[in-house]
């Protein structure tokens, strides 16, 4: 006859410690900097509320222009027309980039 196994339930104590010897210290930090991150805060009833952090790379328009652009190919296409009739006679310098 087979003996009867019974689970043991560990206390706090017995818990064996997690070792984070060998994670890496910021290894998404670089991506959520430079392509930004999106945070929600849940409210009790369901709904939730986001708050958009721009990264880097993105650029933030305000309410306005928002409006008359729906995408970012369509600031694109805008951009690159005002460029090529020749009212922007900077080039790209390439360095500290500016976000609003």
């Amino acid at each position: 006859m087979k003996k009867k196994q019974v689970k043991r339930v560990r206390s706090v104590d017995e818990i064996p410690e997690t070792d984070f010897s060998g994670g890496v210290r910021g290894k998404y930090a670089s991506a959520l900097k430079s392509n930004g991150y999106t945070i929600r805060v849940y409210k009790r009833d369901g709904s939730f509320s986001e708050k958009q952090v721009a990264g880097e790379s993105l650029v933030a328009l305000d309410p306005d222009v928002q409006a008359y652009f729906p995408n970012s190919s369509a600031v694109n296409r805008a951009l690159r027309k005002l460029i090529s009739t020749g009212q922007s006679k900077h080039k790209p310098s390439g360095g500290a980039r500016r976000s609003a």
